[in-house]
């Protein structure tokens, strides 16, 4: 099933909210685009719709075309090693889970990460929990790709809404 059959981009599904226990607001959003083709729309949540690293936060990631689990795995894994933040092995050990967590996407699907700074992060596919990451550096890493220094700088911006 399609996710954008499954909630409107105004809000998060109930079952994501429930793990944060408040209520999360529309931070910004913004389309990444690659090589000219739109990937997918991703939006920010955050208490009061502020962000910050040290508060409840969810990225949405609703996907614009279909890609193989091996190309976003892929590209997951790149984007964490072009931080430059960790070594081959525990490199290798993340890229083994998400290999086991994320799927196949196809046009309308959704990802969406919630993270509780100092507690586990989860991450769901379409509404559905598909993981739970307990490693505080992994899950660090991941955000990073978005909201990180090293993240694409208009996306970035659009996220935290202060895109010009």
């Amino acid at each position: 099933m399609a996710a954008n059959t499954l909630w409107a981009s105004d809000a998060l599904p109930p079952t994501i909210i429930a793990q944060v226990h408040l209520p999360l607001e529309k931070v910004g959003s913004g389309i990444y685009r690659k090589f000219g083709f739109s990937i997918y729309r991703a939006t920010l949540w955050a208490p009061g719709g502020t962000w910050g690293a040290d508060r409840p936060y969810a990225l949405e990631l609703h996907y614009l075309r279909s890609l193989s689990q091996d190309t976003l795995v892929d590209a997951v894994v790149d984007s964490i090693e072009d931080q430059n933040i960790t070594d081959a092995s525990t490199l290798a050990s993340w890229k083994t889970e998400l290999t086991q967590t994320l799927p196949a996407v196809e046009d309308g699907d959704v990802i969406v990460g919630l993270t509780v700074p100092g507690k586990k992060s989860l991450l769901f596919f379409n509404g559905k929990q598909v993981a739970s990451i307990e490693d505080q550096a992994f899950s660090k890493a991941f955000f990073n790709i978005w909201l990180g220094d090293d993240a694409d700088q208009d996306l970035r911006a659009k996220l935290l809404g202060s895109a010009r």
